[in-house]
């Protein structure tokens, strides 16, 4: 096949799974970046008692390009500028997430999902993109 005819194909067919894992009335995001992990302290104390406070792993997306709140769809958000998302894992909409994240660390991709302000606890940055999709580029 030629390059550009599987390139086509490609956004064919990754344009298409995007439109079917989402939900009616959400508003899908597409982002291409680098995919990175770091750990984190996590509860119950979140580092203030390292002897019984858990270690969390997370994943972010390190934009290829700033993005403001706008282009998010987060209006509360408004003007300010983001060049890195927190992954979160959804395990009914993609089961295989958390293994498809560990195997694209350090690697370009791009990742379909919902964007939402960060909120929880465990929410380390503050937006966050909740993973349907994750394609190398």
């Amino acid at each position: 096949m030629t390059t550009w005819f599987t390139r086509v194909l490609f956004l064919l067919c990754f344009g298409f799974a995007v439109m079917m894992a989402a939900p009616p009335g959400d508003d899908l995001v597409v982002l291409a970046g680098v995919v990175r992990s770091r750990t984190e302290w996590g509860p119950p104390g979140f580092g203030e008692t390292p002897k019984v406070d858990a270690k969390v792993l997370i994943f972010t997306l390190k934009l290829l390009a700033p993005r403001t709140g706008k282009q998010l769809s987060l209006p509360e958000e408004g003007g300010k500028q983001f060049t890195e998302l927190q992954l979160r894992c959804d395990s009914t909409t993609f089961p295989n997430c958390e293994a498809a994240l560990k195997k694209s660390v350090g690697q370009k991709v791009k990742v379909s999902g919902l964007v939402e302000s960060a909120a929880a606890p465990t929410d380390y940055l503050p937006v966050i993109l909740r993973v349907r999709l994750i394609a190398n580029r």
